[in-house]
């Protein structure tokens, strides 16, 4: 059965180094578990069977998957829009097909085309979507009980309802946002083994748990009751498919696939087999909306040493932690996972390709970034998207032309 499962010789050693893998990765990927689920309001559970469920998947896919699949931030924002703009039903339906688009690019490279993609135009994009994680988790950072599914519509909603805050989640968000800031900056080992996001996690939490026992008394916004949005119809598999608006579905699909794809679709050389990454992300993303879940992407690099018995530990690992302390995760206060995707969404930043755009002094690519980030903020992330693919294809097909010529 080992040898089944990794293919090689299995020994202590490789045991110990799968069980350290994947209580790392678990302690690193449990927070955006619970806060993807959580703040996409359709309730922790989503974030947990995706993260769980793609871990269980990739022991199951044959060949070496050089990562642990979950829930990621652009995913994250897209499926989020969507949600909100044509209702979660047609969200996961979209996932269901969005996976099958996924699948099929990957098998045949598709994912290669984002190599195309200018510096200013990845920039812009990557500096939009953190400004749009910002202004729309600000709301919770703050408690201020405001409305709206895309940036805009969330401005507005502060101006309607005014920044009222309520003390005690900004110094919860505040106490995460200085963990999250300067753990990893002086702790660096320490950071590598027990990840900031799961330290200050448990921090805020500690801290809220102390100053309010009793849920009933909370002045905070908490993640509330762990059941799914859904649970009456427990996802597509026993809900049934939902193909209306057909316009919202084939954008949300479109949307959805591409957001996977730009998080996950790294080209790999000719050596490394294409299929269990396209298993993984096309397949994966086909059975987990069966059950609610939240569609995935390459979430955290997987060591060399890993096999794919890792990502069944962290899967065992977070399972179990929620059996356990389920009851107890239902108290962490919003503004605490608000703050963990803020400063996630930042640190994705490529300051190396923003000092190569600025340190070119080349006025068109510096109004191009501004003009892509404008365009991430001011538009629904949903026609983002595919803009982003236009332009991809684009640049791809003026490339070829060069080539032929």
């Amino acid at each position: 059965m080992k040898q089944r499962l990794t293919q090689v010789p299995y020994d202590r050693k490789r045991l110990g180094q799968d069980l350290a893998a994947g209580g790392i990765a678990a302690m690193s990927m449990l927070p955006f578990a619970l806060a993807f689920g959580a703040l996409a309001g359709i309730g922790m559970p989503a974030g947990l069977i995706a993260t769980v469920g793609a871990g269980f998947l990739s022991a199951l896919v044959p060949g070496r998957v050089p990562y642990f699949a979950g829930p990621t931030c652009i995913v994250f924002l897209v499926f989020s829009a969507c949600a909100g703009r044509y209702g979660m039903p047609v969200a996961l339906t979209a996932s269901f097909f969005a996976g099958m688009l996924v699948f099929a690019a990957l098998l045949l490279r598709a994912d290669r085309l984002l190599q195309f993609i200018p510096a200013p135009v990845a920039s812009g994009f990557t500096i939009g979507a953190a400004l749009v994680m910002t202004i729309l988790q600000t709301n919770n950072y703050f408690g201020i009980n405001a409305t709206g599914v895309s940036a805009v519509e969330m401005l507005l909603s502060y101006r309607s309802f005014g920044f009222h805050a309520n003390w005690r989640t900004v110094l919860y968000g505040t106490i995460v946002l200085v963990l999250m800031i300067t753990y990893p900056r002086k702790f660096k080992k320490l950071h590598q083994k027990i990840p900031a996001q799961f330290v200050s996690l448990v921090i805020a939490l500690g801290l809220h748990l102390c100053l309010v026992p009793s849920a009933e008394k909370s002045p905070v916004l908490e993640a509330g009751a762990f059941s799914h949005a859904l649970s009456g119809s427990g996802g597509i598999l026993f809900g049934g498919f939902t193909v209306a608006p057909a316009g919202g579905l084939i954008l949300s699909t479109s949307a959805i696939a591409l957001s996977i794809l730009v998080c996950s679709g790294v080209s790999r050389g000719a050596q490394e087999k294409q299929a269990p990454h396209a298993i993984l992300m096309g397949v994966g993303n086909m059975l987990l909306p069966l059950f609610g879940g939240m569609p995935v992407g390459a979430a955290q690099e997987k060591g060399e040493q890993a096999t794919r018995v890792a990502p069944l530990f962290s899967s065992v690992l977070m399972l179990a932690a929620i059996l356990l302390l389920g009851g107890v995760f239902e108290r962490i206060p919003l503004s605490v996972l608000a703050v963990i995707l803020i400063v996630t969404m930042w640190e994705k930043l490529d300051f190396q390709a923003l000092k190569t755009v600025f340190g070119g002094k080349k006025l068109a690519q510096i109004l191009l970034l501004f003009l892509c980030a404008a365009a991430t903020v001011f538009l629904e992330l949903p026609y983002v998207m595919i803009l982003f693919g236009i332009v991809t294809l684009y640049m791809a097909l003026r490339m070829w032309m060069r080539q032929k010529r």
